[in-house]
């Protein structure tokens, strides 16, 4: 191989090594929980509405039969969580601050009763 190949193959090697870490980064967060009764048994299948407060956008995901909800890929910021199920009263959880790479976990009891 001649001298400028060499060069070439040298700085190609160089821009990829630095250009590797900066596609690792990751600007998101997770928002997880899991919702129970009063009783402490887990409720599977409610909707779980998270919405950033200060863009408005809003994304809803459903508990599973273990009645855990998970909410990855959020942009960082602060939330709102709603949490509706009939037979028990809306639970909203504000202020829920989402920082880079972190997973915050908002585990919710719901309180029996006429909703309000």
């Amino acid at each position: 191989m001649n001298r400028l190949g060499s060069w070439l193959l040298l700085i190609l090697c160089i821009v990829s090594l630095l250009t590797v870490p900066m596609v690792a980064q990751k600007t998101s967060g997770t928002i997880r929980g899991i919702i129970t009764d009063p009783s402490g048994a887990v409720l599977a299948n409610i909707p779980v509405v998270i919405t950033n407060t200060e863009t408005g956008l809003e994304r809803t995901v459903t508990t599973n039969t273990q009645g855990e909800y998970v909410a990855p890929e959020l942009a960082v910021g602060v939330y709102k969580v709603t949490v509706k199920a009939p037979n028990f009263k809306e639970s909203v959880s504000s202020n829920v601050d989402l920082h880079t790479s972190s997973t915050q976990t908002l585990n919710i009891q719901l309180q029996g009763g006429i909703p309000e």
